[in-house]
Protein backbone atom coordinates (compact mmCIF):
# COMPACT_ATOMS: atom_id res chain seq x y z
CA UNK A 1 0.00 0.00 0.00
CA UNK A 2 1.19 3.50 -0.83
CA UNK A 3 1.03 6.57 1.40
CA UNK A 4 2.59 8.16 4.47
CA UNK A 5 -0.20 7.90 7.05
CA UNK A 6 0.43 4.30 8.02
CA UNK A 7 -0.58 2.67 11.26
CA UNK A 8 2.42 1.24 13.19
CA UNK A 9 2.58 -2.54 13.32
CA UNK A 10 2.48 -2.58 17.14
CA UNK A 11 -0.87 -0.78 17.29
CA UNK A 12 -3.82 -2.43 19.10
CA UNK A 13 -5.50 -5.11 16.95
CA UNK A 14 -8.88 -3.31 17.02
CA UNK A 15 -7.29 -0.22 15.45
CA UNK A 16 -5.50 -2.34 12.86
CA UNK A 17 -8.79 -4.04 11.96
CA UNK A 18 -10.56 -0.70 11.64
CA UNK A 19 -7.80 0.68 9.42
CA UNK A 20 -7.80 -2.48 7.30
CA UNK A 21 -11.55 -2.18 6.76
CA UNK A 22 -11.02 1.34 5.32
CA UNK A 23 -8.18 0.15 3.06
CA UNK A 24 -10.26 -2.78 1.81
CA UNK A 25 -13.20 -0.46 1.12
CA UNK A 26 -10.95 1.81 -0.96
CA UNK A 27 -9.50 -1.20 -2.78
CA UNK A 28 -12.95 -2.59 -3.63
CA UNK A 29 -14.10 0.84 -4.82
CA UNK A 30 -11.17 1.05 -7.24
CA UNK A 31 -11.73 -2.54 -8.39
CA UNK A 32 -15.39 -1.84 -9.16
CA UNK A 33 -14.60 1.39 -10.99
CA UNK A 34 -11.65 0.33 -13.19
CA UNK A 35 -10.82 -3.34 -12.63
CA UNK A 36 -8.23 -5.23 -10.65
CA UNK A 37 -5.11 -3.34 -11.85
CA UNK A 38 -6.60 -0.10 -10.52
CA UNK A 39 -6.88 -1.67 -7.06
CA UNK A 40 -3.08 -1.54 -6.90
CA UNK A 41 -3.38 2.23 -6.47
CA UNK A 42 -5.02 1.86 -3.04
CA UNK A 43 -3.22 4.13 -0.57
CA UNK A 44 -3.35 5.16 3.06
CA UNK A 45 -4.46 8.75 2.40
CA UNK A 46 -7.45 7.36 0.51
CA UNK A 47 -8.29 5.18 3.53
CA UNK A 48 -7.99 8.27 5.76
CA UNK A 49 -10.69 10.00 3.72
CA UNK A 50 -13.01 7.05 4.39
CA UNK A 51 -12.05 6.92 8.05
CA UNK A 52 -13.32 10.44 8.69
CA UNK A 53 -16.22 10.68 6.20
CA UNK A 54 -17.79 7.21 5.93
CA UNK A 55 -19.53 7.46 9.30
CA UNK A 56 -21.56 10.26 10.88
CA UNK A 57 -20.74 12.29 13.98
CA UNK A 58 -19.44 11.10 17.35
CA UNK A 59 -22.86 9.87 18.49
CA UNK A 60 -23.73 7.95 15.31
CA UNK A 61 -23.56 4.16 15.07
CA UNK A 62 -21.19 2.87 12.41
CA UNK A 63 -22.35 0.09 10.13
CA UNK A 64 -20.43 -3.08 10.87
CA UNK A 65 -17.83 -4.10 8.25
CA UNK A 66 -19.15 -6.71 5.85
CA UNK A 67 -17.20 -9.78 4.66
CA UNK A 68 -16.23 -9.75 0.99
CA UNK A 69 -13.77 -11.56 -1.23
CA UNK A 70 -10.35 -9.94 -1.43
CA UNK A 71 -9.72 -8.33 -4.82
CA UNK A 72 -6.07 -9.46 -4.85
CA UNK A 73 -6.55 -12.95 -3.34
CA UNK A 74 -10.08 -14.15 -4.15
CA UNK A 75 -9.75 -17.19 -1.91
CA UNK A 76 -9.51 -14.84 1.10
CA UNK A 77 -12.37 -13.08 2.85
CA UNK A 78 -11.81 -9.57 4.20
CA UNK A 79 -13.87 -7.14 6.27
CA UNK A 80 -14.92 -4.07 4.26
CA UNK A 81 -16.30 -0.76 5.51
CA UNK A 82 -19.74 -0.17 3.89
CA UNK A 83 -19.91 2.99 1.75
CA UNK A 84 -22.66 4.91 0.03
CA UNK A 85 -22.57 4.59 -3.79
CA UNK A 86 -21.64 8.27 -4.20
CA UNK A 87 -18.77 8.12 -1.70
CA UNK A 88 -17.52 4.85 -3.21
CA UNK A 89 -17.44 6.40 -6.69
CA UNK A 90 -15.80 9.60 -5.39
CA UNK A 91 -13.00 7.72 -3.62
CA UNK A 92 -12.22 5.60 -6.67
CA UNK A 93 -12.45 8.37 -9.26
CA UNK A 94 -10.55 10.84 -7.09
CA UNK A 95 -7.71 8.41 -6.49
CA UNK A 96 -7.37 7.58 -10.19
CA UNK A 97 -7.40 11.24 -11.20
CA UNK A 98 -4.79 12.15 -8.57
CA UNK A 99 -2.59 9.20 -9.59
CA UNK A 100 -2.74 10.32 -13.23
CA UNK A 101 -1.82 13.88 -12.23
CA UNK A 102 1.15 12.56 -10.23
CA UNK A 103 2.36 10.53 -13.23
CA UNK A 104 2.05 13.61 -15.47
CA UNK A 105 4.21 15.47 -12.98
CA UNK A 106 6.79 12.67 -12.88
CA UNK A 107 7.02 12.59 -16.68
CA UNK A 108 7.47 16.38 -16.80
CA UNK A 109 10.28 16.04 -14.24
CA UNK A 110 12.11 13.64 -16.53
CA UNK A 111 10.59 10.41 -15.25
CA UNK A 112 11.72 7.24 -16.96
CA UNK A 113 10.00 4.55 -18.96
CA UNK A 114 7.99 3.28 -15.99
CA UNK A 115 6.33 6.66 -15.41
CA UNK A 116 5.54 7.02 -19.12
CA UNK A 117 4.09 3.52 -19.26
CA UNK A 118 1.99 4.17 -16.17
CA UNK A 119 0.61 7.37 -17.66
CA UNK A 120 -0.30 5.50 -20.85
CA UNK A 121 -2.06 2.72 -18.94
CA UNK A 122 -4.03 5.19 -16.80
CA UNK A 123 -4.97 7.59 -19.60
CA UNK A 124 -8.38 6.06 -20.36
CA UNK A 125 -9.40 5.28 -16.73
CA UNK A 126 -8.29 8.80 -15.75
CA UNK A 127 -10.59 10.36 -18.35
CA UNK A 128 -13.50 8.30 -16.99
CA UNK A 129 -12.51 9.31 -13.45
CA UNK A 130 -12.50 13.04 -14.25
CA UNK A 131 -15.90 12.73 -15.92
CA UNK A 132 -17.27 10.92 -12.87
CA UNK A 133 -15.87 13.55 -10.53
CA UNK A 134 -17.51 16.29 -12.58
CA UNK A 135 -20.83 14.39 -12.38
CA UNK A 136 -20.43 14.27 -8.59
CA UNK A 137 -20.01 18.06 -8.49
CA UNK A 138 -16.26 18.15 -7.78
CA UNK A 139 -14.38 21.12 -9.37
CA UNK A 140 -12.21 19.11 -11.78
CA UNK A 141 -10.52 22.29 -13.03
CA UNK A 142 -8.69 22.56 -9.71
CA UNK A 143 -7.29 19.08 -10.25
CA UNK A 144 -6.32 19.77 -13.85
CA UNK A 145 -4.47 22.97 -12.89
CA UNK A 146 -2.51 21.46 -9.98
CA UNK A 147 0.67 20.93 -11.96
CA UNK A 148 0.75 24.48 -13.33
CA UNK A 149 0.07 26.02 -9.90
CA UNK A 150 2.84 23.94 -8.34
CA UNK A 151 5.34 24.90 -11.04
CA UNK A 152 4.51 28.59 -10.62
CA UNK A 153 5.16 28.44 -6.87
CA UNK A 154 8.42 26.53 -7.35
CA UNK A 155 9.67 29.15 -9.79
CA UNK A 156 8.92 32.00 -7.39
CA UNK A 157 12.15 33.16 -5.69
CA UNK A 158 12.28 32.71 -1.93
CA UNK A 159 8.99 30.81 -1.65
CA UNK A 160 8.22 29.66 1.90
CA UNK A 161 7.34 26.09 2.82
CA UNK A 162 3.73 27.23 3.34
CA UNK A 163 3.60 28.61 -0.20
CA UNK A 164 5.25 25.53 -1.70
CA UNK A 165 2.75 23.20 -0.03
CA UNK A 166 -0.29 25.39 -0.77
CA UNK A 167 -1.37 23.81 -4.12
CA UNK A 168 -1.44 20.31 -2.61
CA UNK A 169 -3.03 21.55 0.61
CA UNK A 170 -5.82 23.45 -1.13
CA UNK A 171 -6.62 20.54 -3.42
CA UNK A 172 -6.92 18.12 -0.50
CA UNK A 173 -9.03 20.69 1.36
CA UNK A 174 -11.53 20.47 -1.48
CA UNK A 175 -11.30 16.67 -1.62
CA UNK A 176 -12.09 16.23 2.07
CA UNK A 177 -14.81 18.89 2.08
CA UNK A 178 -16.51 17.27 -0.91
CA UNK A 179 -16.13 13.83 0.67
CA UNK A 180 -17.81 15.16 3.80
CA UNK A 181 -20.80 16.35 1.78
CA UNK A 182 -21.11 13.01 -0.04
CA UNK A 183 -20.78 11.21 3.30
CA UNK A 184 -23.68 13.24 4.74
CA UNK A 185 -21.32 15.38 6.84
CA UNK A 186 -22.11 18.57 4.93
CA UNK A 187 -22.62 20.58 8.14
CA UNK A 188 -18.95 19.96 8.97
CA UNK A 189 -17.63 20.66 5.46
CA UNK A 190 -15.54 23.65 6.60
CA UNK A 191 -13.90 21.62 9.35
CA UNK A 192 -13.17 18.83 6.89
CA UNK A 193 -11.65 21.36 4.51
CA UNK A 194 -9.30 22.53 7.29
CA UNK A 195 -8.46 18.90 8.01
CA UNK A 196 -7.71 18.16 4.34
CA UNK A 197 -5.58 21.29 4.10
CA UNK A 198 -3.51 20.09 7.07
CA UNK A 199 -3.17 16.60 5.55
CA UNK A 200 -1.92 18.16 2.32
CA UNK A 201 0.78 20.02 4.24
CA UNK A 202 1.76 16.83 6.09
CA UNK A 203 2.04 14.80 2.89
CA UNK A 204 4.00 17.52 1.09
CA UNK A 205 6.43 17.95 3.99
CA UNK A 206 7.12 14.24 4.42
CA UNK A 207 7.57 13.82 0.66
CA UNK A 208 10.13 16.63 0.63
CA UNK A 209 12.07 15.13 3.54
CA UNK A 210 12.06 11.57 2.22
CA UNK A 211 12.90 12.43 -1.39
CA UNK A 212 15.88 14.74 -0.83
CA UNK A 213 18.56 12.39 -2.16
CA UNK A 214 16.49 10.98 -5.03
CA UNK A 215 15.40 14.45 -6.16
CA UNK A 216 19.00 15.69 -6.07
CA UNK A 217 20.20 12.78 -8.20
CA UNK A 218 17.46 13.28 -10.78
CA UNK A 219 17.66 17.05 -10.82
CA UNK A 220 14.12 17.50 -9.53
CA UNK A 221 12.80 20.31 -7.38
CA UNK A 222 12.85 19.57 -3.64
CA UNK A 223 11.45 21.89 -0.99
CA UNK A 224 14.17 21.08 1.57
CA UNK A 225 16.94 21.84 -0.92
CA UNK A 226 15.21 25.07 -1.95
CA UNK A 227 14.85 26.19 1.67
CA UNK A 228 18.50 25.29 2.38
CA UNK A 229 19.60 28.13 0.09
CA UNK A 230 18.26 30.59 2.69
CA UNK A 231 18.09 28.56 5.90
CA UNK A 232 21.00 26.15 5.53
CA UNK A 233 21.20 23.50 8.23
CA UNK A 234 17.84 24.56 9.63
CA UNK A 235 15.96 23.57 6.45
CA UNK A 236 15.13 19.95 7.43
CA UNK A 237 14.10 21.05 10.92
CA UNK A 238 11.99 23.83 9.44
CA UNK A 239 10.10 21.30 7.32
CA UNK A 240 9.81 18.95 10.30
CA UNK A 241 8.31 21.78 12.35
CA UNK A 242 5.97 22.53 9.46
CA UNK A 243 4.75 18.91 9.50
CA UNK A 244 4.33 18.94 13.29
CA UNK A 245 2.33 22.18 13.09
CA UNK A 246 0.10 20.66 10.39
CA UNK A 247 -0.49 17.61 12.61
CA UNK A 248 -1.67 19.94 15.37
CA UNK A 249 -4.02 21.68 12.93
CA UNK A 250 -5.39 18.32 11.75
CA UNK A 251 -6.14 17.27 15.33
CA UNK A 252 -7.91 20.52 16.09
CA UNK A 253 -9.95 20.52 12.87
CA UNK A 254 -11.86 17.33 13.69
CA UNK A 255 -11.74 17.48 17.50
CA UNK A 256 -15.03 16.14 18.82
CA UNK A 257 -16.36 15.31 15.35
CA UNK A 258 -15.48 11.62 15.13
CA UNK A 259 -16.54 8.48 16.94
CA UNK A 260 -14.14 7.66 19.82
CA UNK A 261 -12.54 4.64 18.12
CA UNK A 262 -12.08 6.51 14.85
CA UNK A 263 -10.66 9.50 16.71
CA UNK A 264 -8.20 7.17 18.46
CA UNK A 265 -7.13 5.69 15.11
CA UNK A 266 -6.71 9.16 13.64
CA UNK A 267 -4.48 10.15 16.57
CA UNK A 268 -2.32 7.07 16.01
CA UNK A 269 -2.01 7.85 12.29
CA UNK A 270 -1.01 11.46 12.93
CA UNK A 271 1.54 10.42 15.55
CA UNK A 272 2.98 7.99 13.01
CA UNK A 273 3.22 10.84 10.48
CA UNK A 274 5.38 12.87 12.87
CA UNK A 275 7.63 9.86 13.47
CA UNK A 276 7.92 9.32 9.73
CA UNK A 277 8.99 12.93 9.26
CA UNK A 278 11.50 12.68 12.11
CA UNK A 279 12.99 9.52 10.61
CA UNK A 280 13.47 11.32 7.28
CA UNK A 281 15.56 14.14 8.81
CA UNK A 282 19.24 13.44 7.99
CA UNK A 283 21.54 12.21 10.72
CA UNK A 284 23.40 14.96 12.47
CA UNK A 285 26.71 13.97 10.85
CA UNK A 286 25.29 14.32 7.34
CA UNK A 287 22.96 17.31 7.62
CA UNK A 288 23.48 20.28 5.38
CA UNK A 289 25.21 23.00 7.37
CA UNK A 290 26.72 26.41 6.80
CA UNK A 291 30.35 26.03 5.78
CA UNK A 292 32.97 27.58 8.00
CA UNK A 293 36.03 29.42 6.71
CA UNK A 294 38.93 26.97 6.47
CA UNK A 295 36.82 23.84 6.37
CA UNK A 296 37.99 22.95 2.90
CA UNK A 297 39.45 24.78 -0.09
CA UNK A 298 38.74 22.06 -2.65
CA UNK A 299 35.64 21.09 -4.64
CA UNK A 300 33.19 18.74 -2.99
CA UNK A 301 33.75 15.01 -3.46
CA UNK A 302 31.12 12.91 -5.20
CA UNK A 303 29.77 11.87 -1.80
CA UNK A 304 28.24 15.32 -1.36
CA UNK A 305 24.46 15.08 -1.58
CA UNK A 306 23.96 18.78 -2.29
CA UNK A 307 24.92 19.40 -5.94
CA UNK A 308 25.71 22.82 -7.40
CA UNK A 309 26.42 24.26 -3.97
CA UNK A 310 28.55 27.09 -5.27
CA UNK A 311 32.10 28.02 -6.26
CA UNK A 312 34.79 25.92 -4.57
CA UNK A 313 37.27 28.77 -4.23
CA UNK A 314 36.00 29.83 -0.81
CA UNK A 315 33.89 28.10 1.81
CA UNK A 316 32.38 31.29 3.19
CA UNK A 317 28.62 31.25 2.60
CA UNK A 318 28.69 27.99 0.66
CA UNK A 319 26.68 24.95 1.75
CA UNK A 320 28.56 21.72 2.24
CA UNK A 321 28.06 18.33 3.81
CA UNK A 322 30.36 17.22 6.61
CA UNK A 323 30.70 13.59 5.55
CA UNK A 324 33.43 11.18 6.69
CA UNK A 325 33.97 10.03 3.09
CA UNK A 326 35.46 13.40 2.14
CA UNK A 327 39.17 12.52 2.51
CA UNK A 328 40.44 15.78 1.04
CA UNK A 329 38.32 17.77 3.47
CA UNK A 330 39.72 15.79 6.40
CA UNK A 331 43.30 16.36 5.24
CA UNK A 332 42.64 20.09 4.87
CA UNK A 333 41.19 20.27 8.37
CA UNK A 334 44.21 18.46 9.82
CA UNK A 335 46.39 21.29 8.50
CA UNK A 336 44.62 23.83 10.72
CA UNK A 337 46.27 25.18 13.83
CA UNK A 338 45.95 23.19 17.10
CA UNK A 339 44.01 26.06 18.68
CA UNK A 340 41.52 26.16 15.80
CA UNK A 341 41.05 22.40 16.05
CA UNK A 342 40.55 22.68 19.83
CA UNK A 343 37.92 25.39 19.46
CA UNK A 344 36.16 23.38 16.78
CA UNK A 345 36.24 20.26 18.94
CA UNK A 346 34.73 22.09 21.93
CA UNK A 347 31.95 23.51 19.75
CA UNK A 348 31.17 20.10 18.32
CA UNK A 349 31.14 18.55 21.79
CA UNK A 350 28.65 21.17 23.00
CA UNK A 351 26.50 20.55 19.94
CA UNK A 352 26.54 16.80 20.55
CA UNK A 353 25.33 17.40 24.11
CA UNK A 354 22.40 19.40 22.73
CA UNK A 355 21.68 16.78 20.08
CA UNK A 356 21.21 14.20 22.81
CA UNK A 357 18.03 16.11 23.68
CA UNK A 358 16.52 15.45 20.24
CA UNK A 359 12.97 14.16 20.71
CA UNK A 360 12.80 15.06 24.43
CA UNK A 361 9.76 16.79 25.85
CA UNK A 362 9.85 19.96 27.91
CA UNK A 363 7.87 23.08 28.70
CA UNK A 364 8.29 26.70 27.57
CA UNK A 365 9.47 28.82 30.52
CA UNK A 366 9.13 32.05 28.55
CA UNK A 367 7.32 32.88 25.35
CA UNK A 368 9.19 31.71 22.26
CA UNK A 369 8.70 34.47 19.67
CA UNK A 370 10.78 33.07 18.12
CA UNK A 371 13.51 32.81 20.80
CA UNK A 372 13.04 32.00 24.47
CA UNK A 373 13.81 29.53 27.25
CA UNK A 374 12.47 26.01 27.79
CA UNK A 375 12.92 23.55 30.65
CA UNK A 376 13.67 19.85 30.12
CA UNK A 377 13.65 18.06 33.45
CA UNK A 378 15.29 20.54 35.81
CA UNK A 379 17.58 22.17 33.25
CA UNK A 380 16.78 25.29 31.27
CA UNK A 381 17.93 25.73 27.66
CA UNK A 382 17.85 28.46 25.04
CA UNK A 383 15.33 27.49 22.37
CA UNK A 384 13.61 28.81 19.29
CA UNK A 385 10.71 28.07 16.96
CA UNK A 386 11.00 28.30 13.19
CA UNK A 387 7.34 29.12 12.60
CA UNK A 388 4.92 31.22 14.63
CA UNK A 389 5.28 31.59 18.40
CA UNK A 390 4.77 29.41 21.48
CA UNK A 391 3.29 30.76 24.72
CA UNK A 392 4.93 30.24 28.11
CA UNK A 393 3.78 27.05 29.83
CA UNK A 394 3.15 25.18 26.56
CA UNK A 395 4.50 21.60 26.28
CA UNK A 396 7.19 21.41 23.61
CA UNK A 397 9.35 18.77 21.94
CA UNK A 398 12.90 19.14 20.58
CA UNK A 399 13.15 18.52 16.82
CA UNK A 400 16.60 19.93 16.01
CA UNK A 401 19.57 22.02 17.10
CA UNK A 402 20.50 25.33 15.47
CA UNK A 403 23.71 26.89 16.69
CA UNK A 404 23.53 26.91 20.48
CA UNK A 405 19.74 26.75 20.61
CA UNK A 406 17.28 23.90 20.56
CA UNK A 407 14.62 24.01 17.86
CA UNK A 408 11.23 23.01 19.28
CA UNK A 409 7.61 22.51 18.23
CA UNK A 410 4.45 22.23 20.29
CA UNK A 411 4.17 18.72 21.75
CA UNK A 412 0.76 17.39 20.77
CA UNK A 413 1.24 13.89 22.12
CA UNK A 414 -0.89 12.59 25.02
CA UNK A 415 0.52 13.51 28.42
CA UNK A 416 1.53 9.94 29.28
CA UNK A 417 3.55 9.61 26.08
CA UNK A 418 5.11 13.06 26.31
CA UNK A 419 6.41 12.25 29.78
CA UNK A 420 8.43 9.32 28.49
CA UNK A 421 11.91 9.52 27.04
CA UNK A 422 11.98 9.08 23.25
Amino acid sequence: MHGHLRLPGNSPPRLQELQQAQLCAACHALHEFAGRPAALLTNHEQALLLLVTAVGGPESVAAAPVPRRCTALPFRTVEVQPLSPALRAFVAAGNLALAAAKLDDDVDDGGGLLARFGRFVLSRPARRARARLAALGFPVSRLAGLRERQRAVERAPGASIDALAAPTAELLAQVFAHGAMLGERGADAEAFADFGRAIGRIVYGIDALQDQVVDARRGRFNAVAALAVRHGAAAPALVLGFVASAVTDARQALAGRLQPERAELLTALLDAAVRSAQAAVPERGTMVRSAEAGDCDLPCDTCCEVPDCGPPASCDGVWCVDLPCCDRGRRRRRRQSPRAESDRGAARSARRDLELLFGHAGVAVTELAPVGIIRIGVTEHDAMVLRGAIAAGTPVRVVDVQGERLVVVIDTRPADLAARRP
